[in-house]
């Protein structure tokens, strides 16, 4: 890690560039602390199913689908914003701190040995056009990084952030099989489950379960002698076949199924022809722990033995699947894809929000690691957040409170720096003798991220500031790790008939960058109700 400019140039005067710099009895030293990141991998990295929200489709002339809302150029660009040259007066001398420079060469359908390794001429687009007319050749992904860093005059790289290793054990094939309607259960496709394990000889790139190891290893040592890195940063799958509640996506009803034409792709509207496929939770369920859970388990074991880090991405994506509602789920259904794509190689891969997961990962990840201090508030978290009834395992004597949906706006912690938890309280759920309050996160938040949560109730207005005494405090059931969700229970008869309550969540964090800072109180909007202890225990006013 390079030596902290900010922590270590005591008493610094930071001063703009261009600025008149004061005269000092010593010669300026000129300090060149230019730092280099390279991203590289497949769909998951470059960004396959959110295309560009202006512009071109995708960044590269096609065959690469790579999308400037893949996270990664969010995160470099924010760095290199943090990083912008900047003159630094000390008592040594005048100190130039340069930018941050970066290079995405990920591609969509790369594996280890074509696209990482070797050459590979892009991803052919499942439309039901057919696959259209064959590309060149693109250079391997190692060696593009390495024609970047003689362009730029540097040896050696600080960080490369790489996600690889999907479609060298049939990522591709296996979503093809379980969404197509001619397949009754894709887990039990021998086909399928022969070319995850050991591979397929007619397609050398995909080597099974059985090859990762070696391919890993391969990468490794080219990676080590072209790139030089001084940190190698593997990125973890999402896991997108999961509700809000932790269920695996079952049925789902989409009126949208594609299935295989020859060499091309057809596709059901409507549920109108033929027979429509739609995941089973079995199929869910299956593709979870036989595919992607033991994709991520089998790379995370390897990375210790490498000296890489992992950087793991389940546990914050596995309540927002396709399954999920329109305005929750970080995932593309085939219809989704077909839509916004024009070809449905965005099926099961995350969306705009989705990719977002990645910025906000890497972003805290690589400023961590490069010693750069992040203040500035996430963007485009400006999609819809609603109050959401939450159906509870337990059964309520009345059914829970009914009412409208209602549109609220993303509650940034800490505003005044940068942070990943975002969320919205939602709704009251009533039961005989209590009710509870839920919290959903955006993104779920981490023990050194969150140093505290609890719901807070009040018989006064939070905004007459209520005295200490009249505020009751509950602490959470669930710990912070539960994934995107908080709740609390409350005793309905620790409130007397016809009161009003006012309700909120109260929530502690520091900085993600500075794990010693003091953690800073925020809260959220509160919300009120009347308890009338009758058949109909609370309403919201």
């Amino acid at each position: 890690m390079r030596t902290s400019t900010f922590l270590t140039l005591l008493a610094a005067t930071m001063v703009p560039a261009g600025a008149q710099l004061p005269s000092l009895p010593t010669a300026p030293t000129l300090v060149t602390n230019r730092l280099a990141v390279v991203f590289m991998g497949d769909s998951y990295s470059a960004g396959e199913g959110a295309p560009n929200t202006s512009g071109p489709l995708w960044d590269d002339p096609d065959p690469c689908h790579r999308s400037k809302e893949n996270g990664r150029a969010a995160v470099g660009n924010t760095l290199r914003n943090a990083l912008a040259k900047r003159a630094v007066a000390t008592a040594t001398g005048i100190h130039y701190v340069y930018e941050f420079d970066y290079i995405d060469v990920a591609c969509s359908g790369a594996s280890s040995s074509k696209g990482i390794l070797g050459a590979y001429n892009g991803v052919t687009p499942m439309r039901p056009s057919g696959p259209g007319a064959k590309r060149p050749d693109l250079p391997a992904q190692i060696q593009q990084a390495k024609d970047w860093m003689s362009s730029i005059g540097r040896n050696k790289i600080d960080v490369l952030v790489i996600g690889i290793g999907g479609n060298d054990v049939g990522f591709a094939d296996a979503v093809a099989k379980c969404i197509d309607p001619f397949v009754a259960d894709c887990s039990q496709n021998t086909g399928l489950l022969n070319l995850m394990e050991h591979g397929d000889p007619k397609r050398p790139e995909i080597t099974g379960f059985d090859g990762l190891a070696d391919s890993f290893t391969a990468m490794d040592t080219k990676i080590r002698a072209e790139l030089n890195p001084s940190k190698i940063i593997l990125v973890g799958y999402p896991l997108p076949l999961r509700n809000r509640y932790g269920a695996p996506c079952d049925g789902f009803v989409d009126n949208f199924s594609i299935y295989p034409n020859g060499d091309a792709y057809g596709y059901f509207e409507n549920d109108v022809a033929g027979s429509p496929k739609h995941l089973t939770k079995h199929e869910s369920e299956w593709l979870e722990a036989a595919l992607i859970g033991r994709l991520n388990t089998a790379r995370r074991n390897l990375t210790g033995p490498m000296g890489w880090d992992y950087l793991d991405v389940e546990q914050f994506s596995a309540t927002h699947g396709f399954c999920e509602t329109s305005s929750k789920a970080w995932f593309n259904t085939s219809k989704d894809s077909w839509y916004t794509q024009n070809d449905f190689n965005g099926t099961a891969h995350p969306n705009r929000q989705g990719y977002k997961l990645y910025q906000h990962f890497l972003l805290r990840k690589l400023a961590r690691d490069l010693d750069v201090h992040i203040s500035e508030t996430p963007s485009g978290f400006n999609e819809e957040h609603s109050w959401i009834l939450t159906q509870k395992s337990i059964t309520p004597r009345t059914g829970p409170i009914t009412e409208n949906m209602q549109d609220r706006p993303p509650i940034i912690v800490n505003q005044d720096t940068y942070q990943e938890v975002i969320g919205s309280a939602d709704p009251a759920v009533v039961f005989e003798n209590e009710f509870t309050m839920l919290f959903h996160f955006l993104l779920n938040p981490t023990p050194n991220q969150v140093t505290e949560t609890r719901l807070e109730v009040s018989m006064v207005d939070f905004n007459n500031d209520p005295a200490e005494s009249q505020i009751h405090r509950y602490t959470p059931q669930a710990p912070l790790a539960q994934l995107g969700m908080l709740e609390t229970r409350v005793p309905t008869v620790d409130y007397a008939d016809g009161s009003t309550i006012y309700v909120r969540w109260r929530i502690k964090s520091r900085p993600f960058f500075d794990t010693t800072a003091t953690p800073a109180v925020i809260y959220t909007p509160q919300v009120k109700y009347r308890v009338k202890g009758s058949s109909w225990p609370m309403v919201r006013l």
